[in-house]
């Protein structure tokens, strides 16, 4: 016998969806010179590694966990709110069957289909379940100034509100180590592949965000991107850019 959509409280379909949805969706389409596959050319006619929405989801909640951890140790985090984020922040990418939007190109628009996407599959669980889901989802967000969250509906702009007010750190925690992710992708595409002009555009694109950011959590600085990390990192930088 089939099982109902609705077993285990929902989560069922969700889990399902989890592996199908997610795991033939291609990220760093603006990157790539024609669809992707396991490996494909780049802009500029270098192979790179094509990263599913699946694989990044995997691969930024496995690097968020050791983040997260080792901030807690110093600073009080909400650390079940932070990974649960990581886990489902991106799943409207699957949903929407788009794959991921570049931070320049997001509109307000994309911001508002893609919660809804959310809010579409995630209601379906019991109410308790979903508002625990959906906390997580809008912490993903959260980072964001309120203008361009406007877009939302008001019951979500209102928990927005809530959440920036008493879990701003986690929201800024959470864009450090995405922008993190992204800047260690970049360079892999580098060292692995000779993307240089890829790993170039990304990280001027993120570093400046990411000092900016850590004026806020001081402690990612001291702890996650140090001074070693950040000179080893603009090294790289600098090779590649003498490659161009």
């Amino acid at each position: 016998m089939k099982l109902k959509a609705t077993v285990l409280g929902g989560i069922f379909e969700i889990w399902k969806l989890s592996q199908s949805i997610l795991s033939d969706k291609f990220r760093w389409r603006p990157f790539l010179a024609h669809e992707p596959e396991r490996e494909g050319a780049d802009l500029w006619g270098n192979e790179i590694c094509a990263q599913t929405v699946l694989e990044h989801v995997y691969g930024i909640s496995l690097l968020a966990t050791w983040i997260v951890e080792k901030l807690g140790r110093e600073v009080e985090l909400n650390q079940e709110l932070l990974l649960r984020a990581f886990l489902i922040h991106d799943w409207s990418e699957g949903e929407l069957e788009r794959g991921d939007i570049p931070d320049p190109e997001k509109t307000p628009q994309h911001l508002l289909e893609e919660y809804l996407a959310f809010e579409a599959r995630f209601s379906q669980m019991a109410r308790i379940d979903h508002l625990l889901f959906r906390e997580a989802y809008l912490l993903s967000m959260a980072h964001l100034p309120m203008n361009v969250l406007n877009c939302l509906p008001k019951d979500a702009q209102d928990d927005l509100r809530l959440i920036r007010q008493l879990c701003m750190r986690e929201a800024v925690l959470f864009r450090l180590i995405e922008l993190t992710e992204y800047l260690l992708f970049a360079l892999w595409q580098f060292q692995d592949y000779k993307a240089c002009k890829m790993f170039v555009k990304v990280a001027d694109n993120n570093l400046v965000q990411l000092e900016q950011l850590m004026a806020e959590l001081p402690e990612f600085k001291e702890l996650i991107w140090t001074r070693e990390v950040s000179t080893e990192y603009c090294a790289e930088l600098e090779k590649a850019r003498s490659l161009i």
